[in-house]
């Protein structure tokens, strides 16, 4: 079987190229575990309150409870972007030592007028993104998040009540093909500039 070189340690080749399903088999392969967390300190959250009547009016008069219920507003991602654009480089590779014939086979569709949109494996890597491109492809579950408040008591109006995100308890996935998605999205909007 042949196995592809990185086309950066050969010179005289072309650069490989990939099709749609291609770029979608690498990101699909890609394990971005570990690679994604959530920022704690720079997610946004709000809250809503609502008064609920106590449960015992004999026993607690003139108390009202109020439920203060938090939300995450904008949620805030610390990305290792090295180590991510290093598995979808990693995972492009992969790709094309298994399918080494596909260059020839597109040649030879082309040569009879059938031709599949292909992408550089250069155009593919520079679309990547920075931290704040990837961001939008980070997935959490908001109840997994956890907040501590604290209440200034015995003051008058108005109350203060200090609360923060203490930790996130849950799995911060990247939607490995809302990414492809976008990053080809990117690729063809550059061309038609």
């Amino acid at each position: 079987m042949r196995r592809i070189k990185l086309f950066e340690d050969y010179s005289g080749n072309k650069e490989p190229r990939y099709t749609e399903d291609e770029v979608s088999d690498a990101f699909r392969m890609c394990d971005f575990k570990g690679m994604v967390d959530v920022d704690l300190e720079n997610t946004e959250f709000d809250v809503d309150t609502k008064t609920i009547e106590t449960a015992d009016p004999k026993s607690d008069p003139g108390y009202k409870r109020i439920n203060f219920e938090f939300y995450i507003s904008d949620s805030k991602f610390k990305i290792d972007v090295d180590r991510i654009k290093k598995e979808v480089k990693r995972n492009l590779l992969n790709v094309k030592s298994e399918n080494p014939d596909d260059e020839d086979l597109l040649q030879d569709l082309a040569s009879i007028g059938m031709k599949e949109k292909t992408y550089l494996f250069s155009e593919i890597m520079d679309n990547l993104g920075d931290e704040k491109f990837m961001s939008s492809f980070c997935v959490v579950d908001d109840s997994n998040y956890f907040f501590q408040s604290e209440i200034e008591e015995g003051i008058r109006n108005p109350a203060e009540i200090w609360t923060k995100i203490t930790s996130y308890e849950g799995e911060v996935k990247l939607d490995n093909l809302l990414f492809c998605d976008y990053v080809l999205d990117r690729i063809d909007t550059n061309s038609k500039k």
